[in-house]
C-alpha cells in the first residue's frame, strides 16, 4: 500500500492533468491514482491469472495420468479366478481328493505391503494435484473479485473500493497463497516420481534406474535453482555507476 501511494505522489508532483482540465486537487489525486493503480493491477492480474491457468491445465492432465497409474497398480482379480479354474480342472481330471480345500481361497486379491506403500504415495500425489487445482480455481475467483473494483461508480468510489480490496489481499498475503498452490503441485510431482520409481523397481531394476535418475535430477535441479537464485540476483544486478 505504501509503495502505491508513493508512486501516486511522485506522479502528482510532475503531473499537469489538473492544470489542463481545470480539476481540483482531490480530482487530480484520484485521476492519478487510477492511472498508477491500473498499471499495477494489469501487471499483477496478468501474471497471477497466467500462473493459475498453468496450474489448472497441468494439474488436470497430471491427475488423469496419476489416476491411470493408480488403476494399473491394482491387483489383478483374474489371479483368483485362474487359481479356481486350475483346481476345477484338477478335480475333473484326478478326482475330488487331488486338491486341497478350496474354501481357503479368498474371493479378494490381497495387497502386498510394497503395493500398499506405492499406492499410498500415488494417492497422496493425486490428492495434492487435486488440491492445487482447487486452489487455482479459488485463486481465479479471488482475482476476478479484485478486478471487479473497476466497475461502476465515481472515480473516487472506485478508487476507495479498489484500495480496500488491495489492503485485504496484502493482509491475507494473497501472492504468497497463490505460490503455495504451485508448491502443492511440485509436491505432487515428487510423490508421483517416488511411487513410479518404486513400482518399476519391483518389476525391473534395470528400467527403474532411468526413472530414479530422472526423479533425482529433477529434485536436485529444483533445489539448486532455489539455492542459486539469491546469489544470481546479486551477480546480475546492474550498477547504476
Amino acid at each position: 500500500m505504501s509503495n502505491t501511494l508513493e508512486q501516486i505522489l511522485d506522479v502528482l508532483r510532475g503531473s499537469t492533468i489538473a492544470e489542463e482540465r481545470g480539476k481540483d486537487v482531490n480530482s487530480k489525486f484520484w485521476a492519478t491514482y487510477k492511472k498508477v493503480s491500473n498499471d499495477y493491477d494489469d501487471d499483477f492480474l496478468g501474471r497471477a491469472n497466467d500462473d493459475m491457468g498453468i496450474i489448472l491445465t497441468f494439474a488436470g492432465l497430471f491427475s488423469a495420468v496419476n489416476s491411470t497409474f493408480i488403476i494399473g497398480m491394482q491387483p489383478n482379480p483374474g489371479d483368483t479366478t485362474n487359481a479356481l479354474l486350475l483346481q476345477l480342472i484338477q478335480i475333473t481330471v484326478n478326482g475330488p481328493n487331488s486338491v486341497p480345500d478350496i474354501s481357503n481361497l479368498s474371493s479378494s486379491t490381497p495387497y502386498p505391503p510394497s503395493t500398499v506403500w506405492m499406492q499410498t504415495l500415488a494417492y497422496a500425489s493425486l490428492a495434492f494435484s487435486v488440491l492445487a487445482a482447487f486452489g487455482a480455481v479459488m485463486g481465479k475467483q479471488w482475482l476476478n473479485s479484485y478486478k471487479a473494483a473497476r466497475g461502476r461508480g465515481t472515480l473516487k468510489e472506485r478508487g476507495i473500493k479498489r484500495q480496500m480490496k488491495l489492503n485485504g489481499l496484502e493482509y491475507f498475503c494473497l501472492q504468497t497463497v497463490l505460490q503455495v498452490f504451485l508448491v502443492l503441485l511440485q509436491i505432487s510431482l515428487l510423490l508421483f516420481g517416488l511411487s513410479l520409481s518404486a513400482n518399476v523397481w519391483m518389476q525391473q531394476t534395470t528400467m527403474s534406474s532411468v526413472i530414479i535418475c530422472t526423479t533425482a535430477f529433477g529434485v536436485l535441479f529444483y533445489a539448486g535453482t532455489i539455492l542459486v537464485s539469491p546469489s544470481a540476483k546479486e551477480f546480475f544486478q546492474i550498477d547504476p555507476h
